[in-house]
């Protein structure tokens, strides 16, 4: 869109990115407990393990009591 508009700079190429990479994490994190009702997770072990997450936590919708490293 910046290309259409005569707008593509450095600086905003680099924001566009910024916007489009939240958008595309949020869009993600909205489908974790539907993955899981489906068999599926897509989120590393390393990083559950990591933050604290279980499995069964996903399935019920619990969350981790800290989040550390956030």
């Amino acid at each position: 869109m910046l290309h259409l508009y005569g707008q593509s700079d450095a600086r905003k190429r680099r924001l566009l990115d910024a916007i489009c990479s939240a958008l595309q994490l949020i869009n993600f994190w909205q489908d974790v407990e539907i993955d899981f009702r489906k068999n599926r997770i897509f989120i590393p072990q390393e990083d559950m393990a990591r933050f604290g997450v279980s499995e069964d936590q996903i399935g019920h919708g619990g969350t981790p009591p800290a989040a550390g490293g956030v």
